[in-house]
C-alpha cells in the first residue's frame, strides 16, 4: 500500500506512530498489531485523515513529556 501511495517508509509509517525500522519489519512479514491494522484500514477508508493522526500524535507527545 505504501508503494501505491508513492511514499517512503519513513513518511508512511510515521503518520501511524511507527518508526521506519519497525515499518520495515512489518513489510518483511512481522505481523501488524490488531490496533495498527484497524488504524490503517480506517485511514485507507478515509475515516481517519492525516490531520486526525497529526492531532493524535501531538497529544501523545505532550502526554509523554
Amino acid at each position: 500500500m505504501r508503494k501505491i501511495l508513492g511514499e517512503n517508509q519513513t513518511e508512511f509509517w510515521r503518520r501511524f506512530g511507527v518508526s521506519q525500522s519497525s515499518g520495515s519489519r512489518f513489510e518483511q512479514g512481522l505481523p501488524l498489531p490488531a490496533s495498527l491494522q484497524i488504524l490503517i484500514h480506517l485511514y485507507l477508508d478515509g475515516r481517519v485523515t492525516d490531520h486526525d493522526l497529526s492531532l493524535a500524535m501531538a497529544k501523545v507527545e505532550v502526554a509523554c513529556d
